[in-house]
């Protein structure tokens, strides 16, 4: 019953809009924008109408020294389309996971050649600049793919994935190029998140608010600094963690730091333990933060987060709009429907409309300026 009362307002957004616009370019793009909503909405009925299903296939070239493979979902439509890229960041889905194909389809039925970029070291937690220069390389190589508008292309990125798109976008290399960047409970600030994951806490502007960090957070956390370390200090670290702190012998003094840091500190205790940390550490968050890179991004920038996200806190996403405000066009939007990605939180039928409305006026504003 509520799914069809949904289906029946969203149809009603489109009929509000004067039956003859519905064949103009405006129009057009509202139909698609509803279309793509009911698609990876779970609460609703699917809409399809003339939507044919995208060809999709896997594609493996170079760049550089490094073999990369993408997946690639066409849409079955002849001409020149415009282009997004996708990357997921620190996923436990793969790209044959429901999800993925269905918002992989539902973009390319949209009009997009959507491509989907993975990293095995970032899905392990390893995360390095690396990444940001593949996905430099597949932005170039999409841009010579016939069947794609090299004009019209833009990034879409999730969790880290979208840390990773912002920076690959602000590149010299590309970023005049770049038609838009859509980013979804992305983190702006690497050591600002690193601050929140060891405290349990964020900084809101006035002062520190409590705040869980995940499970997978904090593997990810403690995989990316055990990584950084000599196997013979990730090993002591290790053994104190699962020793609740026993101190082994160590020729480095800062494993007492990295250990404290990876099992919860006070906001006091984390300035100087982190002063306290060798500059290379310091120096990998800093390479690692769109925050580095953003004075150089030309592009339009939309951003979305979950008011509760237990990953990535939602003031990372704020910092990243207050810091690109007057800068380029930018859009943020914050849902309670997302459980980090997954829209399946527990809401009033009130409440999903607003966030159904809230959803379709990003959606649309992203669709008008690609199509």
């Amino acid at each position: 019953m509520i799914s069809r009362f949904f289906l029946i307002l969203l149809i009603t957004v489109v009929l509000l809009f004067p039956i003859w616009a519905l064949g103009t370019e405006h129009g057009q793009v509202k139909v698609r924008s509803v279309f793509f909503i009911t698609q990876v909405l779970p609460q609703l009925p699917s809409i399809k109408l003339g939507q044919s299903n995208p060809i999709v296939s896997n594609e493996k070239f170079n760049i550089g020294s490094d073999d990369v493979t993408v997946q690639i979902y066409k849409p079955n439509l002849n001409g020149k389309h415009p282009g997004i890229i996708l990357f997921l960041g620190v996923s436990p889905a793969a790209n044959h996971d429901p999800r993925i194909v269905n918002l992989a389809s539902a973009l390319t039925r949209t009009g997009f050649v959507t491509l989907i970029y993975s990293s095995q070291e970032i899905a392990e937690g390893n995360l390095n600049f690396d990444d940001v220069q593949k996905l430099v390389g597949v932005f170039k190589h999409m841009q010579s793919m016939e069947y794609v508008d090299k004009d019209r292309i833009g990034f879409a990125g999730f969790c880290v994935g979208g840390s990773y798109v912002l920076m690959a976008a602000s590149q010299p290399e590309i970023n005049d190029d770049v038609a838009f960047v859509n980013v979804f409970a992305s983190y702006f600030n690497a050591e600002s998140l690193v601050r929140s994951i060891a405290t349990n806490s964020f900084w809101n502007g006035e002062e520190y608010i409590k705040w869980t960090p995940d499970e997978l957070t904090m593997k990810t956390h403690q995989e990316m600094v055990l990584e950084s370390m000599t196997l013979e200090d990730k090993i002591i670290v290790q053994n104190m963690m699962s020793t609740n702190g026993f101190v082994f012998e160590s020729e480095d003094d800062y494993t007492q730091t990295v250990y404290e840091l990876l099992t919860g500190v006070t906001n006091e205790e984390y300035d100087s333990l982190y002063d306290s940390l060798p500059l290379s550490m310091k120096e990998k968050y800093e390479e690692i933060s769109p925050s580095t890179y953003i004075t150089n991004l030309r592009s339009p920038v939309y951003i979305m987060h979950d008011k509760k996200d237990d990953m990535i806190p939602y003031i990372q996403s704020k910092d990243l709009y207050e810091a690109l405000l007057n800068k380029v066009d930018v859009n943020y939007t914050e849902f309670q429907l997302f459980r980090h990605l997954d829209p399946d939180r527990e809401i009033s039928p009130v409440n999903m409309i607003i966030e159904i409305k809230k959803l379709y006026q990003v959606i649309n504003s992203i669709i008008k300026h690609s199509i």
